[in-house]
């Protein structure tokens, strides 16, 4: 079989500007000149990307017109590490409430504001299928562990949630409007925790429920999944046993 080619699919300007960042990480601070010497670019088609660059805080210029990385970029490495930090943390647990109950547990974070993605899942014994795998994103409001952080974001990120979404009918019990969503989000808020009863799969139930750092902001969500019959059957034990998964997670992020 034919390799494909993955270059064909590399957009040349941003690999340049990465190259760029690359090129800082191995030096404190480079000028303008320094940049062009040291690589094949241009000297307008560097200025072009550092601007770029500046515009999003990746990079920052000093005050003798050199530059150095940016803050941001400091930001996005301790959002990387800790996400990474939270599934070493939390996978025993995962794995330990699986087996207990027979049952599909998750870890999901907020993302981007609008979308939860799976960062760890750990199968049950049941035979029933569900879609979730790790790397998967979905709209919050389609899923537990989506309701569980949106229902504790700000006001703003909320309107913004809900400026943002189109109410798509996944199955006949998905959230259809603003009005629903937020009578939801307030119970979240009441009880500690969050449904998905068939809102995403039919005859899929989750019950979900939030994880905290240390200042007590919410940062994740863990949640088991199963067949409707035996979820509602269990419902009790089961949001027992996921808020204090929740909270034994939340305690070791302190």
């Amino acid at each position: 079989m034919q390799n494909t080619n993955v270059n064909q699919y590399i957009l040349q300007s941003v690999d340049n500007s990465l190259s760029l960042i690359e090129l800082l990480c191995d030096h404190e601070e480079l000028s303008l000149a320094d940049m062009v010497s040291m690589t094949d670019y241009g000297k307008s088609s560097i200025f072009r990307m550092l601007n770029t660059l500046e515009k999003h805080k990746m990079v920052t210029k000093t005050e003798n017109n050199r530059y150095r990385l940016g803050y941001r970029l400091a930001t996005i490495g301790s959002i990387v590490t800790s996400r990474m930090e939270i599934t070493g943390i939390a996978h025993p647990y995962l794995v330990d409430l699986s087996a207990r109950t027979k049952e599909t547990t998750h870890l999901a974070v907020l993302v981007d504001d609008t979308k939860v993605q799976f960062f760890d899942k750990v199968r049950g014994d049941s035979s029933i299928w569900m879609e979730s795998s790790v790397g998967m994103t979905r709209k919050a409001h389609l899923t537990g562990t989506g309701k569980a952080q949106l229902a504790f974001c700000d006001e703003a990120q909320i309107e913004s949630y809900i400026k943002n979404t189109e109410f798509s009918q996944m199955t006949r019990y998905t959230i259809k409007d603003e009005k629903e969503l937020r009578e939801e989000l307030d119970r979240i808020r009441q009880q500690g925790y969050a449904c998905d009863k068939e809102e995403s799969e039919e005859g899929l139930v989750c019950f979900a429920a939030p994880v905290v750092n240390f200042k007590g902001k919410v940062v994740a969500a863990v949640s088991i999944s199963g067949f409707r019959d035996k979820m509602y059957a269990r419902q009790d034990e089961f949001i027992r046993e996921i808020k204090e998964t929740a909270r034994q997670i939340s305690a070791e992020l302190a």
